[in-house]
């Protein structure tokens, strides 16, 4: 019988569904990605907001437009995987 490990988180006491060593069980796991995704998302706000106000300065309407729909798209990602991340930790 093949015997699974506990979750590599401290303190949690989950099965993880592995064999393998410094496995988190799924639910950490699920915390661990929402996290990494809102912090890529949050770098690419920083880079792409100053493009945005660049765009606007130069005038060019076409850029602004394209601009401003790139943020428009971000932000909405971004407030999706907010909500991932508060029910990845209320899973907990």
């Amino acid at each position: 019988m093949e015997e699974q490990t506990r979750c590599m988180w401290p303190g949690c006491e989950r099965l993880t569904g592995s064999e393998e060593r410094n496995t988190p069980c799924p639910e950490h796991q699920e915390l661990w990605e929402s996290q990494a995704e809102n912090e890529d998302l949050g770098y690419a706000w920083s880079i792409l907001v100053p493009w945005v106000e660049a765009a606007r300065a130069v005038g060019n309407q076409s850029l602004t437009e394209v601009m401003e729909s790139a943020l428009e798209e971000l932000n909405e990602k971004s407030w999706r995987a907010q909500e991932q991340l508060e029910e990845a930790e209320a899973a907990l």
